[in-house]
């Protein structure tokens, strides 16, 4: 096929350069690659020696909900994709919000499992679900069995034309939704945060009464806790490193950047242009399937936790503080770093390449729970971006999309430092101090800490409301449903109208060290027999994806 039309079949990419029409390649088959795809790939799997005694695989957990303005009953069906890209559609499965004994999780997994070829592996769907008053159910699905980067699922209500799925007074279709999103650590093949800090164990925590802080702030929902010694202090800070790629403005004995701001008067600290991503891990699982969670995290450089609260006079350094929300305040974690770089997207009008907190505005983002698509207050495509971008983005990238509390509006600190984004925070966890609100909702989204791969990057033709209302123009397709919503427009860089998001883009850049390649063809433990499609494993391993050990093959 030309070039062009592989790259319209990549999420409707554009190739439109001089060998357009004139170049082709091959579009292989799933399962097999190469210039002529006659390469045949071989079984992936988890490398065994990865899942020692404290990691944990990152496998998929993918989070449906189906639901109606007024309940919804019928069947739909699911389409999976494996490690290869080929898709899979289950047989019908049946929903009612009305009747809890129909479409349990036993008949979703029953479902999956039936798929042909053994696609999915008997008793390796991990599913849970719950309901949402009597509109909808949500399903949380794990394939252990399926390591690696998979395609979304998606789900499929209708029968040519004709919707499956019907609402509480039987109109086939209406008011009816469906949505797919991934929490927590996605799927994936390489660990790019897998250095552990030896020697500390913390736990989470949010701001409150007697707390570390007492309330959240802009960039702060809470700290790490539970650093029980100054020797466990430097090693979380010498594990973090360097966060700017640049070893050079490390700071201390243990040789780290605070990944904070702090004004040459000393009068307040912010988060800065370069945070700490952590990857924190439980200290006590079921198996080496447990949920791990990635962190955003900057050091205080003003304040120690006794300066607090009495309660943490045991704790020892400057404060770790959350950008986001704590998953759990009582489980206890191992706590793993990255050689990588984390960079807010942000417009740099003296072209540095750093962050001015003070005076330099950030791009912001508006995006819908389960939506691939992203609107940006700026043209961030590396093709298109003014060279005041940065960084830029391109296809390929990750990004992160963090409730990280940021700010809705601009404001200014005691000094006169004005700055983007530092006020119109939440300062509640929760909205039980609102009289007016009966529903008393989190201010915060505990599982926003998820990457994004961008697919696509592109500026659409004006729309009615691009110079009315908001920029709509700029947008990114990523490769899953994100799994919260921030649809708000806002004024974060104070010049009066509320016409852009106040999200704040991430972009994470792996590093060539400190990263294992955890999934592969013959799990690392073999070499694939690219004419046959089947592992040679190495002496003592056995297997599909040579992921068993025998001792008495060594």
């Amino acid at each position: 096929e030309h070039i062009e039309t592989l790259a319209g079949n990549d999420y409707e990419n554009v190739y439109a350069i001089w060998d357009s029409g004139m170049t082709m390649g091959c579009s292989c088959d799933a399962g097999y690659t190469g210039p002529n795809c006659a390469v045949k790939e071989c079984k992936y799997g988890i490398d065994p020696l990865y899942l020692d005694d404290d990691a944990t695989a990152r496998m998929t957990e993918t989070f449906i909900d189906i639901g109606g303005t007024n309940g919804v009953e019928g069947t739909y069906a699911i389409k999976f994709y494996d490690v290869f890209g080929e898709d899979y559609s289950t047989a019908p499965i049946k929903i009612s919000t009305a009747n809890t004994q129909v479409g349990t999780c036993s008949e979703l997994t029953t479902a999956l499992e039936a798929l042909p070829n053994t696609v999915i592996p008997s008793s390796s769907v991990y599913c849970s679900m719950s309901q949402y008053s009597t509109l909808g159910t949500t399903y949380a699905l794990t394939f252990t069995g399926n390591p690696g980067i998979l395609k979304e699922l998606e789900v499929d209500y209708y029968d040519g034309g004709r919707p499956t799925l019907f609402n509480q007074w039987g109109y086939a279709g209406l008011n009816i939704s469906s949505m797919v999103y991934t929490k927590g650590v996605p799927g994936a093949d390489v660990d790019y945060f897998a250095t552990k800090c030896e020697g500390v164990k913390v736990k989470t925590k949010f701001a409150g009464d007697m707390q570390v802080p007492y309330k959240p702030s802009v960039n702060i929902w809470g700290a790490i806790r539970d650093i029980d010694s100054d020797d466990e202090y430097s090693q979380l800070a010498r594990c973090l490193g360097d966060s700017d790629g640049s070893a050079a403005n490390n700071v201390d004995t243990t040789d780290w950047d605070y990944g904070s701001y702090v004004p040459t008067d000393k009068t307040y600290e912010k988060m800065g242009g370069n945070p700490h991503i952590v990857k924190m891990v439980p200290t006590t699982k079921s198996d080496n399937f447990a949920p791990a969670y990635y962190h955003l995290v900057w050091g205080s450089q003003l304040y120690t936790y006794s300066n607090w609260t009495s309660y943490a006079s045991t704790e020892y350094g400057k404060v770790f503080w959350l950008a986001s929300p704590p998953v759990s305040e009582t489980e206890e974690y191992n706590v793993y770093a990255t050689d990588g770089v984390a960079e807010i997207v942000f417009y740099d009008t003296d072209e540095d390449h750093d962050l001015d907190v003070v005076g330099e505005p950030r791009v912001t983002a508006t995006f819908s729970q389960g939506s691939k698509v992203i609107y940006t207050s700026y043209d961030t495509a590396c093709e298109s971006a003014s060279s005041f971008i940065h960084p830029c983005l391109d296809k390929g990238d990750m990004i992160f999309l963090f409730d990280a509390n940021w700010g809705r509006l601009s404001s200014s600190e005691a000094n006169g430092d004005t700055i983007f984004g530092n006020g119109g925070e939440h300062k509640v966890l929760t909205d039980f101090d609102v009289s007016n609100n009966a529903w008393k909702f989190n201010n915060y989204e505990s599982f926003t800490n998820t990457y994004y791969t961008i697919d696509k990057i592109y500026k659409e033709d004006p729309t009615a409301k691009t110079f009315s209302v908001a920029e709509d123009r700029f947008r990114i397709v990523v490769d899953k449903g994100i799994n919260w919503g921030a649809t708000n427009y806002t004024d974060p860089d104070g010049d009066g109208l509320s016409n852009t998001g106040y999200v704040q883009i991430i972009k994470f850049s792996p590093a060539t060290t400190g990263n294992y390649k955890f999934v592969s063809e013959c799990s690392n433990r073999g070499v694939c027999d690219s004419d046959s499609g089947m592992c040679d494993c190495n002496a003592g391993w056995e297997g599909g994806a040579c992921t068993v050990q025998n001792a008495l093959a060594m």
